[in-house]
């Protein structure tokens, strides 16, 4: 059976997957409506301060970027969310809200967003909002007092560094140096040692500006277009469901429509070997010389 064929078979059905395609596109709208609307509701959170803190160094941001997945994956933990439901006043276990509560951290990121599934646009930002807010606490309280004296020491050693490091510049500047200046080139690069390594452990450790704070970027706000059901997902699936079908249903047809003595002749062509062909075409002119 060539190509050929199979597109006449096709062609003659045309009418049958057409109204299959229509159908199916029908159905599709109408299964897609029926299904309950899904919103979601996003909340950011901000992991560190290397945007507060230029010179916050690697080891830092590698802390933050760490700590990020930490915290994502204490937001879909069991205390969590079971304060999120107390708060809400939900309805619902906390494995049924993790099912509808997930988390995003990008790759190499300090970024944490918040994500949350409802029926309500409303519930799903405040989920998502009560979520942040109980993962945020986790992270170390944040001392204003303690935070103001950390931003005055940095700024005194940035300043000192700052001295430190131009003071160098000058001193290599001098092409004949004395003994004198070379002694005072040496303790400029041990200071600034010192007060580099200096800021960076006042950075680590002290409240407020540690790789280990959590800031909230962005709350959730009610969403107009919800995420699911996926329309045309569903529309086309079944629409391709209905044209399959009406194309099988295309070839049955045909089959059935064939005489018996056609359908005899196709079958018993199909079965004969290769090899058996020659006999069957050269065997009448055997007999007619016979004959003659």
């Amino acid at each position: 059976m060539n190509l050929r064929h199979h597109v006449s078979v096709i062609w003659s059905a045309a009418w049958l997957v057409v109204l299959a395609f229509v159908v199916g596109i029908g159905l599709g709208y109408f299964v897609s409506v029926q299904l309950p609307r899904v919103y979601e509701g996003r909340a950011t959170l901000y992991v560190g301060q290397s945007l507060n803190d230029a010179n916050l160094g690697y080891n830092g941001i590698l802390a933050s970027q760490f700590l990020a997945q930490t915290y994502a994956e204490l937001a879909t933990t069991r205390p969590v969310l079971t304060a999120v439901i107390e708060e809400l006043g939900l309805n619902v276990t906390p494995e049924t809200l993790a099912n509808n509560v997930q988390t995003q951290v990008p790759p190499s990121g300090t970024l944490l967003s918040v994500l949350a599934h409802d029926t309500s646009p409303d519930r799903a930002a405040a989920i998502a909002n009560s979520v942040a807010h109980h993962v945020q606490a986790l992270a170390p309280a944040q001392d204003p007092k303690a935070a103001s004296a950390a931003q005055a020491r940095l700024a005194e050693l940035d300043a000192a560094i700052a001295d430190t490091e131009k003071r160098i510049v000058n001193l290599l500047g001098v092409s004949n140096r004395t003994a004198a200046q070379d002694g005072d080139l040496g303790d400029s690069e041990q200071r600034l040692a010192s007060l580099t390594s200096a800021r960076s452990a006042l950075v680590q450790t002290l409240p407020g500006l540690s790789p280990n704070t959590l800031t909230l970027v962005e709350t959730a706000a009610p969403s107009d277009n919800p995420v699911a059901p996926p329309r045309a997902l569903i529309t086309a699936a079944i629409a391709a469901m209905l044209v399959a079908l009406a194309v099988a249903f295309a070839y049955v047809r045909h089959a059935w429509r064939r005489s018996p003595r056609e359908a005899s002749v196709a079958e018993a062509d199909d079965a004969i070997a290769p090899n058996e062909l020659p006999t069957r075409f050269t065997a009448p002119d055997r007999v007619s010389r016979s004959e003659q």
